[in-house]
């Protein structure tokens, strides 16, 4: 197990494994991976992979192709707005290794970037006849419509917080990024080598902490 000590907060890293798909799931942003969005983005992505593994991408062109596509284009916005999604995932390896060493963009052009992708996916999602789905297809569809409405009917009606009208505070008691960088690096960023730990304090920097020391019994990992 690996200490951290990152400015005034002890944390801990022990093994790692695939964070469970829940709207409890604690990561940096204006909510739970962002948003309930990505949740079931995510969530349908990889619950189309398996049938995608074990008998192909759904065949032609029709309407069940085209949603399992346009999922599988979800879940790579998501990751691609989300570096924690990805570490949480542990998909930050590869082309995504340099997600370990980022956090997701927090300002105001960062909101206004993810408000406009919802109703982008809004409208692909549309784009799709719905009358030509049936069974769990029908069911992903159908949800991830009534998160991209909801989200983009509160995105139009609010202009502050982060988005959809489920997040109206940047800080609060219970949520903010003094409670969620430290808890995401605590129990979703693995550290085993010394990139890992290089990782972690760029991390760190990112969130605006001016120290961050780490260490296996007072050692950098690989010593």
């Amino acid at each position: 197990m690996t200490a951290i000590q990152c400015d005034e907060w002890p944390l801990r890293v022990a093994g790692f494994g695939v964070a469970p798909l829940s709207s409890d799931t604690s990561v940096t942003g204006e909510a739970s991976l962002q948003s309930r969005r990505q949740v079931i983005a995510a969530a349908g992505a990889l619950a189309l992979a398996g049938p995608t593994i074990a008998r192909g991408q759904p065949a032609g062109d029709g309407a069940e192709a085209q949603l399992s596509k346009l999922m599988d284009a979800f879940f790579a916005e998501a990751l691609a707005e989300s570096p924690e999604l990805a570490t949480s995932l542990g998909l930050d390896t590869g082309a995504r290794a340099q997600a370990k060493a980022r956090l997701h963009d927090a300002s105001l052009a960062g909101v206004a970037r993810r408000r406009a992708l919802n109703a982008d996916q809004l409208r692909r999602l549309k784009a799709i006849d719905r009358g030509q789905l049936a069974g769990m297809a029908a069911v992903n569809y159908d949800t991830l419509l009534f998160d991209l409405q909801t989200t983009d009917d509160a995105n139009r009606r609010f202009a502050y917080g982060g988005q959809g009208a489920g997040t109206p505070y940047v800080l609060s008691q219970i949520n903010g990024a003094y409670q969620e960088v430290p808890d995401f690096l605590a129990t979703q960023h693995t550290i085993e080598t010394r990139a890992d730990a290089a990782a972690i304090d760029e991390a760190c920097r990112a969130a605006g902490l001016n120290k961050c020391a780490y260490g296996r019994r007072g050692q950098p990992p690989g010593e």
